[in-house]
């Protein structure tokens, strides 16, 4: 099985286990090696939308990015802020552009 099969399987599974617990949280991009998902590294995205991101066709089979699940509070907001703003602050050690919610 290629890396992005495993991934888009990992994906589906994700949203299968949200919508069957009952919990809010959104994807975020680590990514900070490949052109293809390197301006999106900690965005944070809806399953639906990173299951977009990393099954397009476009992608190639040893594409190794990953995702982080960031759990969300009743108000949509992350629970651990920190995590975030760990990863977003890579972004400037590589040239990449700030992110504001």
């Amino acid at each position: 099985m290629t890396v992005k099969k495993m991934r888009a399987s990992r994906i589906e599974a994700d949203i299968s286990l949200s919508r069957g617990s009952g919990m809010s949280y959104m994807h975020t991009v680590l990514s900070l090696a490949c052109e293809h998902h390197k301006d999106n590294h900690g965005r944070l995205f809806t399953s639906e939308q990173i299951s977009q991101i990393y099954c397009d066709d476009k992608i190639p089979e040893n594409c190794k990015c990953s995702t982080a699940i960031i759990s969300l509070d009743r108000e949509g907001k992350p629970l651990s802020q920190r995590v975030l703003d760990r990863v977003r602050a890579q972004r400037s050690k590589f040239g990449l552009s700030d992110i504001s919610d």
